[in-house]
């Protein structure tokens, strides 16, 4: 189980630590004593053994000695983790996280102490805090620009792929890159290699003895770890979905996913608990989750998550296994169309585009507009750079200038630059925080750096083709749950159901929330647009998704404001 720390170092008086001394003092063979605190798991320390030619005896000792004679150690280690190392002796401090951000670690500075901790509700305390208007803005904006900003100005977070270093009497903070020693290039055909190394992923993932479960929606990606956990042999696997059993689904979507949960569960010793979300509200869980981030978050389906995290809790869980993010990391492949455009192959452009909207039910004017339009937008920014407003809540006068950086859109972005954005960083950050609230550590296979390297090597018409995106997941499921289930054309939309449970007391509890508005909020949102969507409901309008999240965001806002500030 995952522990909150508390960490205070000051380089003339050593460092104090609120750490259980029998979990992370260690001493060497000479007897020079340490502080040694991993968070997470390194998943590549048998690998290690051979690489730098050092003998494991424990695997704390082996680490040990590996950060005592390697000095860029960083670039050796896989899996995930923030590791803390202090060296009693040479008064030195060194914090390591791992490259996906899938642990968390905040820093803070006040006179000549320095503290860290996984928990801003351990460093807010220590001292006067200040909001942070520039993350504020980007959060009414729907913009994630960088991995160090928290929402208060005295509090940091040390950034995925980085180390802290305090050797040579001062602070160093330093990006580090994964040596190219520790990666195998494996054989066979693709279809087997990722079948190979989404099996090592998951065993990767998990820690024997510990009960494991897992996060099941029924989508390919989650479907994929069922699968491979399967293929692994693991017995007694919890599993968890939450359903919206009480919604009819409209037309154009579906909700129940249980036919492909069923599917999954036919087919492996699953254990699985089906939740039904017809109770939920998504502002009293709202609510409750800025006790457990003490920020506000970009996170409206935490509803969803509360359920299960409280079910998994109730069960004993140690480890949870999710499928997040697998389109991004599996890749979508839309780049792949733009690669077409750019290399004049109009007619295979044409033919997947429309094949793809075929598979999604669109017309082929209005699938030629969505993959047109970003290459038309790029083409005309050249003779002209419009200020952009940014979507959102945030008022127009303070509305961030955007300018492009050499990328088409987002459609079309390289794979590698779609994975390191940092909305996928905060994704890891808020699972990590909201499973280890409930003593719970949260793992994702798919963001196994092994994968994900893969993933972008494939070949490109294993990541897009025939109109199917994530084309080698299908290829892979397809013998294990069937054609139906592997070349599904849609998958249940959350925010239906987001929808349909914002009910009328959620919006009084919004709408009360906006009669104490904070002095800052006020002056940073967009009042009329608040107020027309309270007069949109007054006036029993179905509100959209969009104006529903806004609604949201606001609330998080504004209690977390009056809260500390």
């Amino acid at each position: 189980m995952t522990l909150d720390y508390l960490i205070k170092f000051n380089s003339k008086l050593g460092i104090e630590t609120s750490l259980k001394k029998s979990n992370s003092i260690i001493k060497d063979s000479d007897g020079n004593k340490y502080l040694l605190h991993i968070d997470g798991k390194i998943s590549n320390l048998k690998e290690l053994e051979k690489i730098l030619n050092l003998e494991m005896k424990t695997k704390k000792d082996f680490l040990l000695e590996a950060i005592k004679k390697i000095e860029d150690i960083e670039t050796f280690l896989l899996g995930y983790f923030v590791i803390i190392f202090y060296d009693y002796k040479n008064e030195r401090l060194k914090v390591i996280r791992d490259t996906r951000g899938t642990k968390l670690v905040y820093l803070r500075t006040i006179g000549e102490d320095f503290y860290l901790s996984n928990n801003l509700r351990e460093l807010i305390p220590l001292d006067k805090v200040t909001p942070n208007i520039e993350r504020i803005k980007l959060y009414l904006s729907w913009m994630y620009k960088d991995h160090k900003d928290t929402f208060f100005n005295e509090i940091n977070r040390l950034p995925p792929s980085h180390f802290l270093d305090t050797s040579q009497q001062r602070f160093k903070v330093k990006k580090f890159h994964l040596n190219e020693i520790i990666f195998d290039e494996h054989e066979g055909e693709h279809i087997e290699q990722f079948s190979q190394i989404l099996s090592e992923s998951v065993k990767s993932s998990y820690d024997q003895g510990k009960r494991l479960a897992l996060m099941l929606s029924g989508g390919l990606d989650s479907s994929a770890i069922a699968m491979a956990t399967n293929d692994l042999g693991y017995q007694n696997i919890k599993s968890y979905s939450g359903n919206f059993g009480h919604i009819k689904p409209s037309k154009k979507s579906i909700l129940d996913e249980k036919s492909f949960q069923k599917n999954i569960i036919s087919k492996t010793s699953l254990d699985h608990k089906f939740i039904e979300l017809d109770k939920c509200s998504p502002i009293k869980a709202m609510k409750e989750s800025l006790d457990i981030f003490s920020e506000p978050i970009a996170f409206p389906n935490i509803y969803l998550f509360l359920e299960i995290a409280k079910s998994a809790k109730d069960d004993q869980i140690d480890i949870i296994l999710d499928g997040h993010d697998g389109d991004v990391i599996i890749s979508h492949g839309y780049e792949v169309l733009f690669n077409y455009l750019r290399g004049l192959r109009f007619l295979k452009f044409f033919s997947e585009i429309f094949s793809y909207g075929q598979i999604k039910g669109i017309n082929k004017f209005r699938v030629s507009k969505i993959f047109l339009k970003p290459v038309l937008v790029k083409f005309f920014s050249f003779f002209k750079n419009p200020e952009m407003v940014s979507k959102g809540l945030l008022n127009k006068s303070f509305a961030l200038n955007y300018k492009p950086k050499g990328n088409i859109s987002n459609l079309y972005r390289s794979h590698k630059e779609k994975i390191n954005e940092p909305l996928l960083t905060l994704g890891n950050e808020y699972r990590y925080i909201f499973f280890k609230s409930f003593g719970i550590e949260n793992r994702s296979p798919l963001y196994d750096e092994h994968f994900i390297r893969f993933c972008q090597k494939m070949p490109s018409n294993l990541k897009f083709g025939g109109g199917y995106t994530r084309r080698i997941l299908r290829l892979f499921l397809e013998p294990r749950l069937g054609k139906k289930h592997a070349y599904r054309k849609d998958k249940a939309k959350l925010s239906e159901g987001l929808i349909k449970n914002f009910e009328q007391k959620d919006f009084e509890i919004v709408r009360d929330e906006y009669l104490n508005i904070h002095h800052d909020v006020k002056s940073l949102i967009d009042i009329d647009k608040l107020n027309s969507i309270f007069t949109d409901w007054e006036n029993g309008n179905i509100l959209s998704e969009t104006s529903i999240i806004e609604m949201m965001y606001f609330y998080n806002l504004n209690i977390f404001m009056n809260r500390f500030f």
